[in-house]
């Protein structure tokens, strides 16, 4: 299971992932499945998701990052556990503060979504320590590894080593990881007209869509929402309780994000 954060490289994972002949990824790549309650009495459904060989794969994964979005989405773990799962879980995590705009910015893409920044739903996406309590109640802290975004930029060799150890799999050959799901700022304008022209587009031809959709793109590019300084330092001090647990329950220098 790879269950967040969100925005904090988890396709990028997935991606690579699903590229080693013993793991089966789900279709799609999010299924949320254990979002819905009660899902642990229709494992079967879930099972359809994987094209799963039980003679040369070990692991299926799912890549949905609503499992860790507490209290907006309450209930995964304990679904899982329920269902029998016995899962190996990795989160990924990267600066809260940094996290919050780019989740906020891929937010914007979406018409129907009018909330602001400092919604509590971001803030607590960036609650690591909350998170992860969520499935200690069911769960071992063995079960899991914790990786930062950080380390995925900048050191693949040393990132990836580390999944395969956790996975205990030989490693793939060139196990590069290519950014994916990079959010893209869209302006206005541009949710506006894309707003409109949806009702439209299922009457538009394919090929004709596509290249609508990426004049769209090209011409109305917005810019970066960033937090003001006086946001960042509200979120920061809002944060902090929680970072310095997540330090000291899991060992994870939250110093580089400027926590002490």
């Amino acid at each position: 299971m790879i269950i967040g954060a969100m925005k904090a490289g988890t396709t990028s994972l997935f991606r690579t992932l699903e590229k080693h002949p013993e793991i089966c990824p789900s279709v799609p790549k999010e299924p949320q499945f254990f979002c819905e309650a009660e899902s642990e009495k229709k494992l079967d459904d879930y099972l359809k998701l994987f094209d799963f060989d039980a003679e040369t794969q070990n692991y299926r994964m799912d890549g949905s990052t609503n499992y860790a979005k507490f209290p907006y989405f309450k209930g995964p773990p304990e679904r899982m556990a329920k269902a029998g799962l016995n899962p190996k879980i990795i989160y990924l995590v990267r600066n809260p503060l940094d996290r919050i705009e780019s989740h906020y910015n891929y937010m914007l893409r979406k018409s129907q979504w009018k909330n602001n920044i400092d919604d509590e739903n971001l803030i607590n996406a960036s609650n690591f320590y909350l998170q992860l309590q969520q499935y200690r109640r069911h769960f071992s802290k063995e079960q899991m590894l914790i990786l930062s975004f950080e380390e995925l930029k900048n050191d693949n060799e040393s990132f990836m080593k580390r999944v395969f150890d956790f996975l205990e799999l030989k490693p793939i050959k060139n196990p590069t990881i290519e950014q994916k799901n990079k959010t893209r700022y869209q302006s206005k304008t541009e949710l506006f007209v894309k707003d409109k022209l949806g009702t439209l587009l299922p009457y538009i031809p394919g090929k004709l869509k596509k290249t609508l959709k990426k004049n769209v793109a090209h011409k109305m590019e917005g810019k970066k929402q960033k937090l003001s300084p006086v946001q960042r330092e509200k979120f920061h001090q809002a944060l902090a309780p929680d970072m310095i647990k997540f330090q000291e329950e899991y060992g994870f220098d939250v110093s580089k994000w400027g926590f002490r």
